[in-house]
């Protein structure tokens, strides 16, 4: 009794020779060999009709009316031009000539419809000039005070300095803004290599290089090919100015 694939923890009981489990298996492939996928029809979406509520009828013309009477009296073998028409017929006739008979009463209250339509827009277009003229006296007091708020100088003399920087925010303004006023010599952008998203890099000597994170807002000093790096800061911007004047001497 062998046992079934590794890790099912089953037994098999063979209960057939190998030559007929063999044969089994060739009529089985024979069995299956012919058969085809079937092309599967998707179901078509029906659209969902509105309830009954909400259904409106179309309305009745004479020219569908003439239509359905034509169409009957060609299938009808009673209705004809010479002899009496059939109730279906006569149905049909009757409710062609209704319709011929109302269809200039329609037309005309369509018409009355549309003047008053279009004379309930032009007095609404009269309105809304006077209605704003209407609303403008009740602002008006409001409107004033805010001028003369705004026409208001401050006491005193000009600014003449600003808190904010008025330039934009390129490599220099990063030095004086983090490394603080004395660091002018690495203000110089000509120094800078600029990298994407914002970031530079100025190169030292003794193999260093001063780096810009623009993401961060921080300045480190990092060593060639080595991942250590110090941060630069206001306090000791010393070093980097130091080795800079050792550079040039």
């Amino acid at each position: 009794m062998p046992r079934c694939n590794r890790g099912t923890n089953r037994r098999v009981l063979m209960d057939l020779t190998i030559a007929e489990w063999e044969q089994n298996r060739i009529d089985a492939v024979k069995a299956t060999a012919s058969r085809r996928a079937t092309h599967v029809m998707p179901k078509p979406i029906v659209q969902v009709p509105p309830p009954v509520s909400e259904m409106r009828p179309g309305r009745h013309t004479p020219e569908a009316a003439k239509r359905k009477y034509i169409a009957h009296r060609d299938r009808c073998v009673v209705c004809t031009d010479l002899a009496p028409h059939c109730p279906t017929g006569r149905e049909l006739a009757r409710i062609h000539t209704s319709l011929l008979r109302a269809e200039p009463a329609l037309r005309r209250g369509g018409e009355i419809l549309e003047e008053f339509r279009r004379e309930v827009e032009a007095r609404r277009a009269r309105q809304v000039p006077r209605q704003r003229a209407a609303a403008w006296p009740r602002a008006a007091r409001a409107a004033e005070k805010v001028d003369k708020q705004r026409s208001r100088v401050p006491r005193g003399d000009t600014p003449t300095t600003w808190d904010v920087p008025t330039e934009s925010f390129r490599i220099p303004l990063a030095v004086r803004l983090h490394l603080g006023p004395d660091s002018g010599p690495l203000a110089d952008e000509s120094r800078w290599r600029h990298h994407p998203r914002g970031n530079a890099s100025m190169l030292l000597p003794d193999g260093l290089r001063l780096v810009w994170h623009a993401d961060t807002e921080t300045f480190t000093a990092q060593a060639n090919n080595t991942n250590t790096e110090i941060r630069i800061t206001a306090d000791n911007v010393g070093l980097v100015l130091a080795a800079l004047a050792n550079e040039h001497s």
